[in-house]
Order: structure tokens, then C-alpha cells, then sequence
């Protein structure tokens, strides 16, 4: 990753990277979402997780609001002995020990079991079709 590059390289010069790794959290981005694929998208198979990501329902039991995850990023900034990569938001932690405990193929399965991508790899099975 090239924050952690950075954050290895710069140190010796007194500056220290810190990546935020943030979970889900509640804000008004998703609010008067219209999503809505062309006719033609290759996407199709994945529209209606699609909706669903866009609108946020995927995250709705998981949200932290945005005035705790923003507190919670300001203070360990602050800190002076913080370095590397910060969780914060909903669902960080849990995210934060799977990506210790798990191989990164379980962890995309995970993430990916209800964006659309299952429904997208089994109408592309015998590859992606030639657009016109």
C-alpha cells in the first residue's frame, strides 16, 4: 500500500502518515439517491445491489454518526503517537481483526456477497460479451 510506504519513508524526516480506515457511517450523502444503470450496462446483473448501495441500505444497522467517527479521527491525529492506519466508524473494528485473521480472498467474499458481483461473475462465466 502506498500510505505504508510513505509512512516508512517519511518518518525518518519527522512526518508521520496516518490512513483512516472508516468504516460505515451516517451522513446525508445517501439521501435523494436516483440510481439507475443504462439499458445496456454490463452491469445489469448487479443493479439491484447497486440500488441498494447507493441508497445505503446495505449499512443502515451498522452506521456510526458522523460527529463520533469525526471526534474519534480529529483525536488520534492529535496524538502524537499515532501512526499507520486508524479504524474508526461503524463496523471498523470488526473489519480491522478479519483483515489480521483472514486471507484477503475470504475478506473479498465477504465484501463482495451482496454488492452484485456473485450475479455479475455467473452471467460472465464465458467472458464479457463484445459491446456494439
Amino acid at each position: 500500500m502506498l500510505s505504508e510506504n510513505l509512512r516508512l519513508e517519511l518518518q525518518p524526516l519527522g512526518v508521520r502518515v496516518i490512513v483512516a480506515m472508516v468504516g460505515a457511517v451516517k451522513t446525508e450523502i445517501y439521501n435523494k439517491q436516483d440510481f439507475q444503470l443504462p439499458a445496456s450496462s454490463l452491469y445489469g446483473a448487479a443493479e439491484t445491489a447497486m440500488q441498494r448501495q447507493a441508497t445505503g441500505q446495505h449499512q443502515k444497522d451498522t452506521e456510526e454518526t458522523a460527529d463520533v467517527t469525526a471526534a474519534n479521527i480529529v483525536r488520534d491525529v492529535l496524538d502524537e503517537r499515532r501512526t499507520g492506519k486508524i479504524w474508526r466508524g461503524g463496523k471498523a473494528g470488526t473489519a480491522q481483526v478479519a483483515t489480521w485473521l483472514l486471507p484477503t480472498t475470504r475478506i473479498d467474499k465477504v465484501l463482495t456477497r451482496s454488492s452484485g458481483f456473485p450475479e455479475l461473475r455467473e452471467v460472465y462465466k464465458g467472458g464479457v460479451p463484445p459491446q456494439s
